[in-house]
């Protein structure tokens, strides 16, 4: 490929074109592509790169076509600050900060390695650590020798421990061999188990949110202090339950409904009810006027005014096929419980940081759920200095860049959920879903319909 480079790029290669010097300094040439990192990149670049910059693409063309001449003004500005200088005489590095601050690093690493002891001093009495030159505590010093035996046991406690998992959850695990060995083989397992069984709860999945809430509410006098009010989701029998068991005699639990869970049981009504008149050959959607969409349901499309109008905005048997499910969700009973406008959203936050730790859809040992509980528990209500206490009182060092690490991150995250908040951040994020969507309809417009959907093909 040299080969059929033109004349004038053959001229410029044999004359150091590799390479570019920026000053009159001797030995100071550096690659073409380091130097464009050094000077066009590095003074043209934005917080957030291109995506904090801007979105638009005109904006970001514009950018790309004039991002030489924001860096020739900050390189000017610098050389005027004497920031950046062409001087000949003297290198950055000799000069006296940077003298200084490495000096310092030296002496940092001279003295760290000299706080360092001999790991082969065999006149030691004790095991010591060759950082810190503290003695290790003698339960720490067996394990070197009673890793095989350890090992061993943490195995058998696994292996056991899944065992369980799969007898609780049901399955015949133990069938074939109760088949072949008998009960009694069965049974001295289980004796052997017990001990060091973890479930705590025997039954279906659904019941674990109802034992989970008759725990709470009957140790909550004992902890000074009662659960007055419960937002339910309406997902299971909690409610009902917690009345049955009374906990505060002579006051009740006040229920109130999470105004998300109601929207969302709603457009599921609606779209069962859709689903359940196609199969009897009745057709509530479509695109006839006053059909009952999809779109209509996700977005809640405004009626036009009936001022003038004999008609009403649904045709008169969609209405009368959604009168039920209207008349369910407009009872005095469930609209009281929805005025305060509660969520269930800090549960789901919570929730969520906890299945990034401990994924809902594994299998995970009671000791690991309870520590990814207790670490989201803490980071959810302190932040990460929660998570360096809790690291703290687990034995393990905390140093300064830990913290500030932490609070830098701590810093980001309520910045980012303040911008989520704003009323222009909304209107952003609902723009941009009814866009995709909209793109979504279009894109199977022109391909003739959807080309993938359960059940249709």
């Amino acid at each position: 490929m040299l080969v059929n480079l033109p004349q004038q790029s053959k001229d410029l290669l044999q004359a150091n074109g590799f390479s570019v010097s920026r000053s009159d300094r001797p030995a100071s040439r550096t690659a073409v592509d380091m130097t464009i990192e050094q000077t066009i990149n590095k003074h043209a670049k934005t917080s957030g790169g291109i995506v904090g910059f801007s979105r638009s693409l005109p904006a970001y063309y514009r950018w790309c076509v004039t991002r030489h001449n924001r860096a020739q003004y900050v390189s000017a500005t610098y050389q005027m600050a004497n920031i950046e200088s062409k001087n000949c005489e003297t290198h950055k590095e000799s000069s006296l900060s940077e003298r200084k601050l490495s000096e310092k690093a030296v002496k940092k690493t001279m003295d760290t390695f000299s706080a360092f002891l001999n790991p082969f001093d065999t006149e030691r009495e004790h095991l010591v650590c060759i950082s810190s030159g503290q003695k290790v505590p003698e339960d720490i010093a067996d394990d070197p020798v009673k890793v095989e035996d350890v090992g061993k046991k943490s195995f058998k406690e696994f292996v056991i421990t899944t065992s369980c998992q799969l007898i609780v959850s049901h399955v015949p695990l133990w069938k074939g061999r109760k088949k072949k060995e008998g009960q009694d083989a069965y049974d001295a397992w289980f004796a052997a188990h017990k001990p060091l069984c973890t479930a705590n709860h025997d039954g279906s999945a659904g019941m674990m949110e109802v034992e989970a809430s008759r725990v709470l509410w009957g140790r909550s006098l004992e902890r000074k202090f009662r659960y007055t009010t419960i937002i339910s989701d309406g997902d299971s029998k909690t409610y009902n339950e917690i009345i049955k068991l009374n906990p505060y005699p002579g006051a009740e639990v006040v229920k109130e409904e999470c105004n998300n869970h109601v929207a969302k049981r709603l457009g599921t009504g609606l779209r069962n009810l859709i689903s359940a008149e196609k199969k009897k050959g009745n057709t509530l959607g479509g695109k006839k006027a006053g059909a009952l969409t999809q779109r209509a349901i996700a977005y809640g499309k405004v009626p036009p005014p009936h001022q003038g109008k004999s008609s009403c905005y649904l045709a008169p048997r969609v209405a009368e096929a959604v009168r039920p499910d209207y008349e369910r969700f407009t009872t005095d009973a469930l609209l009281s419980r929805c005025l305060r406008g509660m969520t269930q959203n800090a549960n789901e936050s919570l929730h969520a940081q906890i299945w990034q730790r401990c994924p809902k859809h594994l299998f995970a040992g009671r000791k690991r759920i309870e520590l990814a509980t207790t670490m989201t528990i803490a980071n959810f209500n302190c932040g990460r200095l929660g998570l360096q206490q809790f690291i703290s009182a687990a034995g393990c060092n905390v140093n300064s860049n830990t913290i500030s690490r932490g609070q830098r991150r701590d810093a980001k995250r309520v910045a980012r959920a303040q911008m989520r908040q704003l009323e222009s951040s909304k209107k952003r994020r609902l723009e941009i879903s009814i866009a995709t969507s909209r793109a979504q309809q279009e894109y199977e417009k022109l391909e003739g319909g959807p080309s993938c959907a359960s059940g249709v093909f």
